[in-house]
């Protein structure tokens, strides 16, 4: 019974059993494989892919990781939550009393997997772990514990590649908004520009106009002086010299002045086409600068992507490497008797895990994908 259960964990927690204290220290992936070696044939191998996802889901909620052993008493709580085992915190605080065997205030996987699967303490300290040369085992561990650190590493220079690429395409998008805006400013410009060539024109009329007034009546003054002051000239043509230059004289200098407004008015729209047209192009520069320094950034940005993804690259070429390694190095336990069926599959879990983030052509597990959720 349940209660019979819990006398037998307290008394074994009274004990002290130093040895089952020992396995609680393993990482979480080492705990799990010990239970699955122990108890394949007893339920586990049923139980395997559960215990898979234990493990993930305590690597997830410690901080230290892969290299964890044992949740602190908020962290096993949302392990236990996240089971749906919906319980008040007294009823959380007495389930995680009867896991936490070694009474040390945390839950490590393997007090929590013999806790569900109600397996003795001591039965599994000693249940057997297979008879294969265990320097051989860790050799093959230690090679899909590359592997899967190498594919961790993928997963994130792969996640901050796309990143990057949402940032390029983003990048891209303002620097055409930005593009689009200095067009619109370069017409305007051009019609500010046509404007002011408009009005110098019409400036240049009117002192041409005013010019050749000047110039004409000018010449008239001087031309009746001149007759007037020489000495040569009859008296009849001087004195008709005298009466044209006091009608010159006399005469209403209108159209001079006209001439003179016209050119004032004209001069002043082109100074305001000129302000206009300055502060035009004062626009387009600082848009153009903000466009250059965009473009900049966005070339940045497509450098370091790039450069992830040449290292991207990289690391998929020697996860590919490291993981024909570890499975050429599984395949040769497989063919050795006493190699624990636990371990077996926990290695092949491993790499179907991997497989999962090679390019297509290179996937060895692709019809196993969809039977198991990704986790890494």
């Amino acid at each position: 019974t349940q209660s019979t259960w819990d006398t037998h964990l307290l008394q074994m927690a009274a004990k002290g059993n130093q040895s089952f204290t020992q396995l609680s220290k393993k990482t979480y992936q080492n705990q799990a494989i010990w239970v699955l070696n122990g108890f394949w044939g007893r339920g586990m191998q049923e139980e395997a892919e559960n215990v898979w996802g234990f493990s993930r889901k305590f690597i997830e909620l410690d901080p230290r990781k892969d290299d964890g052993n044992e949740l602190d008493e908020f962290q096993a709580h949302k392990f236990l939550e996240t089971l749906d085992q919906t319980m008040t915190v007294m009823e959380m605080r007495k389930t995680l009393r009867e896991i936490d065997t070694d009474a040390n205030g945390h839950m490590s996987l393997i007090e929590y997997l013999v806790f569900r699967y109600k397996f003795g303490l001591e039965e599994t300290v000693s249940s057997p772990q297979g008879t294969v040369n265990q320097a051989e085992v860790d050799r093959a561990q230690a090679l899909y514990d590359q592997v899967s650190s190498a594919l961790q590493a993928q997963v994130a220079a792969i996640a901050a590649l796309e990143k990057a690429v949402a940032e390029l395409a983003t990048a891209i998008a303002e620097l055409e908004a930005a593009v689009a805006k200095t067009k619109a400013a370069v017409a305007e410009l051009q019609a500010a520009e046509a404007q002011l060539a408009a009005a110098e024109a019409e400036l240049n009329a009117a002192i041409a106009d005013l010019k050749a007034q000047e110039d004409a009546y000018n010449g008239a003054i001087a031309k009746c002086e001149a007759i007037m002051n020489d000495e040569a000239m009859s008296t009849v043509k001087k004195s008709k010299a005298s009466n044209e230059l006091a009608q010159l004289k006399s005469e209403d200098p209108l159209p001079l002045r006209r001439a003179k407004l016209t050119q004032e008015a004209a001069l002043r729209k082109v100074q305001k086409e000129q302000a206009k047209v300055a502060a035009a192009r004062s626009a387009q520069e600082a848009v153009q600068a903000e466009q250059e320094a965009k473009q900049a950034e966005m070339e940045a940005k497509r450098a370091e992507q790039e450069a992830a993804k040449a290292a991207a690259e990289a690391q998929q070429i020697e996860l590919e490497a490291r993981m024909a390694e570890a499975s050429a190095k599984l395949e040769e336990l497989k063919s050795q008797e006493g190699t624990p069926d636990g371990f077996i599959w926990w290695m092949q879990r491993t790499e179907i895990e991997a497989d999962k983030y090679l390019p297509p052509n290179k996937q060895k597990y692709a019809h196993l994908h969809k039977k198991f959720k990704t986790t890494a």
